[in-house]
């Protein structure tokens, strides 16, 4: 799956396989759809489905990532990206203390 999506040149495309696939990812995935969209030159369509269409796609695994790219966004650069990053980071970690709460 992340080689096709790696193939696949169309963001909509990309979006609707993603949303069809079961949850959550599992890690190898996520990073796969987290790089594949960082290099891109347009990734908040993606971000943005992540954010909205159920951060719960993300594994836990990818805390690290998505924080360290926002770490790396100003938000002087791209202001809509960065609020789309830090509500995903948001959802992962209250995902996270919920998970950890009750272990």
């Amino acid at each position: 799956m992340a080689e096709h999506l790696k193939r696949t040149e169309d963001w909509t495309e990309r979006i609707r396989t993603l949303e069809a696939l079961p949850r959550p990812w599992s890690p190898p995935l996520a990073d796969a759809v987290l790089r594949t969209a960082r290099r891109s030159k347009h990734p908040r369509p993606v971000v943005d489905a992540i954010a909205t269409a159920g951060p719960d796609a993300l594994p836990a695994e990818s805390l690290p990532t998505v924080q360290n790219w926002l770490d790396r966004t100003s938000p002087d650069d791209d202001q809509m990206l960065h609020r789309a990053l830090r509500r995903l980071v948001q959802s992962l970690t209250v995902r996270q203390s919920i998970t950890e709460a009750f272990r």
